[in-house]
């Protein structure tokens, strides 16, 4: 029977992580509380930002009921300040069962808050009568309201929940008026993903609405609008759990601020205005979206080893875009995983599973979509979590060390260190969200499709801003494509097609069809999603799927000292033909399989991709930050636990706040650390570097020699320092391996977060100015590797004053616009970042130069020397000209774009015209170098060429003004006093003026004669004949 997904989402629990066993019956309060959270928010809107702050929330709420009955252990929220708000607490006396007293406050705070939180779900009585059930089966009083804590632990957990809830309604998450937006506005008008194309889009680089005929979110909820707004995107206000001060920076866009955490810099942009040039990362990035996508098919016969024999053990992560190509397959799909050798459980090597590529793709992209059960991807770690807790081979040890803990003391230790974790992923993640507002895929694809292909400059629809060509993948459109592609009258012929997943079109029952692959117009182009969703309501850049797995990897992995999943393997069995919503399969019975959480983790991020929602650019930043967040949460949590009796580092001091060339030398940075017990003196600590690592560089060396311990309790590091050029901001030291004088206890890992930074890496050393235009101008500067962002200050020369801006860290050009043509500019530029140590002061670049061009009209322009085949036309000088174009035709044939180089060439020669024939003609000026700046075309000028046996006169004819407003004369050379007779012929030939008995040299012409448009005239004696033209406005 095919699971639908109202099943999916209703049921409490439809799919097993299997670990060859059965799960523990004996769970704890906080398990049955944290199960039901997660129950609840399946319930909800599938808003991953408020259910990390959710599980936050109830875990900070479990863990203080739990602590404020352990003396040795610290509360976090009660007593102590969160953000602005202040919780006070003055303790409780000792319970009689301390147990007991604990999983009632535990009860009693979950019961508050969970019902204060999901009031107003969608799901909301289902998900109301579901936690009064759980309250009551308890064995609690649901009319107990007090909050006099000293003596009841049920008035302890009213309080808490009480003061929590007072907290969300000041933490930055506007939870009062529903988590709405107060300043973000989206850069771009919506797509309608039924409709083709992507006409409307105003800038490509930012993220765009979708409007659809319904729209229904990951958890199955009817949304009661069909144009979401963009979700948290000013979730760098709420208040984090580890992050600092020191991790973040204020940017302004269109006037408003926006708090970022660990900025890793702009994505890749398209260039719009031809002047960044970053085309490359963009397209190639967007288009892997796109080829991915054609791995979708049940009918691909392509075979693939899923099990972890072959898949995971990805070494490192790229740090540099320009990597990207080599971490990524782009026809074939993947990462450069090595896989696993032997199960080190078992001690035998995995068992190979051979399954359909399509198969296992479209399985990840729906599993990871949701959630297992679609509780979001924070909640889905927890769903990980709690499973892992259950297996049988599962020793509740603290980082895998010491005696097993109690149930309860697991738990909410480990809900507290892991919903730390996904709550700062979620704030930093949705930090960058907001401020970078980075286009998705569907809209990306549709707009470069849009524009044409960027490969082949012989073709009609090349253009620099077209989607890449891929032979097999991404293809131009041909006589040779059947109808449904080049349509019935040949009407899509040079549009992009792409070879990728068909689309919900090619659905027509979900239970029973799969759309497979094959050739559609790019501007038809879906993700493998639903229909009703298509893409997640904010921004790509960065992953939020990638910074809360690899942040929740990284805490699993620390949490029980091991980086497998227990038995060396976790699981997930997808049923043939059940387990798809999207579309039917998969095809057989497929088992996700990953040896450690890291392999999830990654296996993750890349389902992401094809599932057509990210492309690599907001993969990989997001593994970097969650690779970095994890550890960082879980320490801090710690801080607050007396977690196995082992020994604790209670302080870290480093010599010097910022290491320059000024302190190169022998053993001149160190770095002291502080025991909070007595240390066995004859072993030492280890000290690495985990992000950022000097060591690696050779910039810092360790002096073994004179490291030393001061004392029984504190140990001093001692390093050698060399010039190597180099600048690291914010660099992380982790201690290990200490051991304590009594039991020889390995200490608990440390972390000193963001320690001291490197600066040796100079100022910025090279700018220039390059892509002047009229009103325009490319700054250009050598990049800075410690800079958040640059401060730029420009003036007009002579100005007494400056005008600044805040450009992006990972910038090196910024396109300066709406300058005064003809004009001195003059500008400097400094690397910013005050959380490293690095300001503007003093770092300010020597003053660059440049003067806008004045790329005016050539004017007046006319024709001469007209015969039956040629005729010459001139124009006037522009000084700033490097050249021009000339756009001519015979009335009524299609124009001819004619270049004309060299800014002092003032005419042009036109020969091989047609002789008795009307002509038109205008030029323009073209100044600077690539991207040029055109001046504007002039008024159209028009002559007639002279039948072969005529002879005319044409110096001294003058026509003025032109076009005529008013009156003009017609003025031309009669030295005999000849008679002439002037006719006048609009465009179409009908004679519309006639006047004879013309013996001087001018004739006065009234507009009131004549309607707008372009006129041919006669002059004709029994001698010669004069032809011209001019133009009524």
């Amino acid at each position: 029977m095919k699971v639908s997904l109202l099943s999916r989402i209703t049921a409490p629990i439809l799919f097993v992580l299997l670990f060859s066993s059965t799960a523990d019956a004996q769970h704890s309060v906080a398990r049955e509380w944290n199960e039901t959270l997660l129950h609840s928010i399946r319930n909800d809107f599938a808003r991953p930002t408020v259910h990390a702050r959710n599980l936050w929330h109830t875990s900070i709420a479990m863990y203080d009921c739990w602590a404020a009955y352990e003396s040795s252990a610290n509360t976090f929220f009660l007593g102590d300040t969160l953000g602005n708000y202040v919780c006070s607490f003055n303790g409780v006396n000792p319970p009689a069962n301390k147990k007991a007293a604990q999983e009632e406050a535990i009860s009693y705070a979950m019961y508050r808050l969970l019902k204060y939180r999901f009031d107003g779900s969608p799901g909301g009585s289902e998900t109301l009568e579901y936690i009064d059930s759980i309250f009551l089966m308890l064995g609690y009083d649901s009319s107990f309201h007090s909050t006099n804590y000293a003596d009841t632990p049920a008035a302890l957990g009213n309080y808490i929940a009480e003061n929590i809830i007072s907290f969300g309604l000041t933490d930055g998450a506007n939870e009062q008026n529903d988590y709405a937006n107060t300043y973000y506005n989206p850069q771009n008008p919506t797509l309608i993903p039924d409709e083709p194309g992507n006409p409307n889009i105003n800038n490509p680089n930012y993220w765009q609405p979708l409007t659809l005929e319904f729209f229904v979110d990951q958890s199955g909820n009817h949304w009661p609008i069909n144009t979401p707004e963009f979700l948290s995107p000013e979730w760098g206000d709420v208040v984090p759990f580890s992050l600092t001060e020191s991790n973040r920076t204020q940017y302004s866009r269109n006037g408003d601020n926006y708090w970022v955490y660990e900025d890793p810099g702009s994505p890749p942009l398209i260039d719009i205005n031809n002047s960044m040039g970053t085309n490359d990362a963009y397209k190639w990035g967007f288009s892997l979206v796109s080829t991915w996508s054609s791995h979708l098919d049940p009918a691909d016969t392509t075979v693939w080893d899923i099990s972890p024999a072959s898949i995971g053990n990805v070494q490192s992560l790229p740090t540099e875009i320009d990597s990207y190509p080599s971490f990524y397959n782009y026809l074939d799909g993947g990462d450069p995983s090595l896989g696993h050798s032997i199960n080190p459980v078992t001690g035998l090597p995995y068992v190979p599973q051979n399954v359909l590529r399509a198969d296992y793709a479209r399985v990840l992209a729906e599993f990871w979509a949701d959630g297992p059960d679609s509780e979001t991807p924070p909640g889905h770690w927890f769903t990980i979590l709690n499973y892992v807790n259950d297996h049988p081979l599962m020793e509740k040890k603290w980082r895998g060390k010491g005696t097993v803990l109690d149930t309860l003391e697991w738990d909410v230790k480990a809900y507290f260190a892991l919903s730390g974790a996904v709550h700062d992923a979620a704030i930093v993640s949705w930090s960058l969200k907001g401020y970078y507002d980075y286009i998705r895929p569907i809209s990306a694809i549709r707009y470069m499709a849009d524009q044409g292909q960027c490969t082949d400059t012989s073709l009609s629809n090349y253009n620099s801003m077209g989607i890449p060509l891929v032979p097999n993948y991404i293809e131009v459109i041909t006589t040779s494509d059947p109808l449904s592609l080049r349509g019935n009258f040949n009407q899509h012929l040079g549009k992009i097609k792409l070879y990728a997943w068909r689309g919900p079109d090619h659905i027509g029952n979900p239970d029973t069809d799969s759309a497979g692959v094959g050739w559609i117009r790019a501007e038809k182009w879906w993700p493998y999603q639903r229909p009703t969703f298509v893409t997640p309501p904010f921004a790509g850049f960065v992953s939020g799927h990638s910074t809360f797995s690899r942040a929740a990897a990284e805490v699993m992995t620390l949490l029980t000292g091991d980086e497998y999943f227990p038995g060396g393997m976790g699981e997930f069995i997808a049923p043939k033909n059940e387990f798809l919503v999207f579309e039917d399969g998969p095809s057989e019975t497929i088992t996700l399989q990953w040896a450690t959480y890291r392999d999830a983790s990654d296996q993750c991020s890349l389902s992401r991709i094809w599932g057509g929602i990210h492309p690599p650019a907001d993969d990989i930043p997001g593994r970097l930050i969650g690779k970095s967040l994890g550890p960082k949460a879980f320490i801090y949590a710690e801080t607050f636990m007396d977690v196995n009796g082992a020994p604790s580092i209670i302080s870290i001091q480093a010599n010097l706040d910022t290491i320059t060339d000024q302190n190169v030398g022998s053993a001149s940075f160190t770095v002291t650390v502080v025991y909070d017990q007595e240390m066995d003196t004859n072993s030492a600590p280890d000290f690495s570097f985990p992000v950022e690592d000097p060591l690696s560089s050779s910039t810092l060396a360790v002096n073994l020699e004179n490291c030393e311990w001061l004392s029984n309790t504190s140990y001093i590091a001692r390093f050698n320092v060399k010039d190597k050029s180099l600048n690291l901001y914010d660099i992380d030291v982790m201690i290990s391996g200490g051991e304590d004088l009594t039991f020889n206890r390995e200490q608990n890992e440390f972390i000193g977060v963001d320690l001291f930074s490197i600066n040796m890496g100079g100022p910025i050393e090279i700018t220039f100015t390059d892509k002047i235009g009229e009103k325009r101008a490319r700054l250009n500067w050598s990049s800075v590797t410690a800079a958040c962002s640059y401060m730029i200050r420009g003036r007009l020369s002579g100005s007494s004053s400056y005008i600044y801006l805040t450009i992006p860290g990972g910038w090196t050009s910024y396109s300066a616009s709406g300058l005064v043509a003809g004009s001195s500019y003059e500008w400097q530029i400094a690397p910013n970042c005050p959380s490293n140590g690095l300001d503007t002061t003093g770092n300010w670049t020597v003053i660059e130069h440049f003067t806008t061009l004045n790329c005016i009209k050539p004017s007046p322009t006319n024709t001469s020397n007209i015969t039956a085949t040629t005729a010459t036309l001139n124009w006037t000088e522009v000084a700033d000209a490097i050249g021009y174009i000339v756009y001519g035709r015979k009335v009524g044939d299609n124009i001819v774009r004619l270049e004309v180089p060299g800014g002092s060439i003032v005419s042009y020669n036109a020969t091989g015209l047609t002789s008795n024939s009307s002509y038109e003609w205008a030029v323009e000026a073209v100044c600077g170098l690539s991207p040029y700046t055109p001046s504007g075309v002039t008024g159209t000028n028009m002559f007639t060429t002279l039948s072969p046996s005529s002879k005319m006169i044409s110096n001294g004819l003058r026509f003025y003004p032109n076009p005529m407003t008013g009156g003009s004369v017609l003025e031309f050379p009669n030295p005999d006093g000849d008679n002439y007779e002037l006719k006048i012929f609009d465009l179409n030939g009908r004679m519309i003026y006639d006047q004879s008995g013309i013996r001087g040299n001018k004739v006065l012409l009234q507009r009131s004669d004549f309607t707008s448009g372009a006129y041919i005239f006669k002059l004709i004696s029994s001698k010669d004949q004069m032809n011209g033209s001019f133009v009524v406005d």
